[in-house]
């Protein structure tokens, strides 16, 4: 079906908050509001909550409600749907979307945050482990600008993704392991592949929050490795409370001024020490850093 012919599809189709099949006590106890178009298959909804129950047994949301939105594969859809239903305020937009058979959910447009997060999901084409990753990568956004003083995304987002993607990317991961999705030896094989960059990046001169999305360097897979150092630094449970708290409060440079005693070109001089041991003895840290 062609972008005209889908988009027409979802202006004709009812918008309908969801249901059936999940007790609405559910909603009440994820703090989660799913409105979802009819034109979605119930499981793959009933999938959703599924992962976002997960997602807020792992990380802690405290009370910031999800907003999530599950429409068709295509980004104009999600404008439509605020425009036509009058689902989305200045202040509380949609931040996720996915483009039609693309491997990666993206950010709609840098805005604030206001007491409410929106999450939107597709009903996209990926395999069901694929979706699963992709989920959790965006839920990690979520829980990444959960927090009161929350910034945008952008402000974040210093030079590149580094940062901010390096956590999603990780922690995707991760909880796919931490569930019995996958498996500690695929865990570490999927770690390992996000290496593949580590060569080439160390033997040259573009730092790691320099390098730009799309580059042949990979950043989301370098900052994943970038987050394992932080945590081995700071500890797991600091890294995921309170670095993120004063990441949005203070901001990056003196977060990391807190935390390591350096700026942020000192940081990444420290990562680049760490990043060039040996593979193995890397995955041996990740497993000890995170068991």
């Amino acid at each position: 079906m062609d972008d005209a012919s889908y988009i027409e599809d979802v202006l004709e189709t009812e918008v309908v908050e969801y249901s059936e099949e999940v007790n609405i006590n559910f909603y009440k106890e994820m703090n989660a509001k799913f409105t979802v178009s009819t034109s979605v298959q119930n499981n793959f909804v009933t999938e959703i909550t599924k992962l976002v129950q997960q997602a807020k047994g792992k990380w802690n949301f405290n009370s910031k409600k999800l907003d999530i939105y599950v429409v068709g594969a295509n980004r104009q859809s999600v404008i439509n749907l605020c425009d036509v239903y009058g689902n989305c305020s200045s202040d509380l937009e949609p931040f996720i979307f996915a483009m039609n058979g693309s491997e990666a959910f993206y950010s709609l447009r840098e805005n604030t945050y206001g007491e409410e997060g929106i999450v939107v999901f597709f009903d996209t084409v990926f395999e069901d482990i694929s979706f699963k990753r992709l989920a959790f990568h965006e839920l990690f956004h979520a829980y990444q600008f959960h927090h009161k003083n929350a910034s945008s995304i952008g402000a974040l987002q210093v030079d590149g993704p580094w940062l901010i993607e390096g956590g999603a990317e990780l922690f995707s991961e991760l909880i796919l392991y931490q569930l019995g999705y996958h498996t500690e030896e695929k865990f570490n094989s999927q770690m390992e592949l996000k290496l593949l960059s580590k060569e080439e990046y160390l033997s040259g001169t573009i730092p790691l929050n320099k390098i730009q999305y799309g580059s042949s360097l990979r950043p989301y897979y370098l900052g994943a490795w970038f987050t394992v150092y932080v945590i081995s630094e700071i500890g797991y449970e600091t890294y995921l409370v309170d670095f993120y708290e004063d990441l949005h409060t203070f901001g990056i440079e003196q977060t990391i001024q807190k935390y390591f005693s350096t700026d942020i070109a000192g940081l990444i001089d420290n990562f680049n020490t760490f990043l060039n041991q040996e593979n193995d003895v890397l995955l041996i840290e990740l497993t000890r850093i995170l068991s």
